[in-house]
């Protein structure tokens, strides 16, 4: 019983571990550390940031939308600007079970399951 004790505690240090890394890995595309990294890393999550506005705006003129996401507009949407995740203080809120998107991007099937995403977000190649 001891054994399986200290193999299930390794376990949950080891799932800590993980955790951690992920989150410190994704924690700039939250907003936190961004100061830290390369001009390298902060064009390429700018990059990424407008591709993704690129894309919300391509789906809201498919989907007809009367209020396009640009410019200033977006700073008076409630709860799109939230503060970013402590890395100190618990699970950002996007690991909440009832939450769609984990922090990596892979998504939560309504099964429990997740899709892998596992790369890290930068790649320097």
């Amino acid at each position: 019983m001891e054994s399986k004790l200290q193999v299930c505690q390794q376990y949950i240090r080891t799932l800590e571990t993980s955790l951690q890394e992920e989150m410190a890995r994704h924690a700039p595309l939250y907003g936190v550390g961004v100061e830290a990294l390369s001009m390298d890393e902060l064009e390429t999550l700018a990059n990424i940031h407008e591709q993704s506005l690129r894309q919300i705006h391509a789906i809201q003129q498919r989907k007809g939308s009367s209020h396009p996401l640009g410019g200033s507009s977006l700073a008076h949407i409630p709860g799109l600007f939230t503060s970013p995740p402590s890395m100190s203080v618990g699970l950002p809120s996007s690991l909440s079970p009832t939450s769609p998107i984990a922090p990596n991007g892979a998504g939560i099937h309504g099964n429990g399951r997740a899709t892998c995403a596992a790369s890290p977000w930068f790649n320097p190649t």
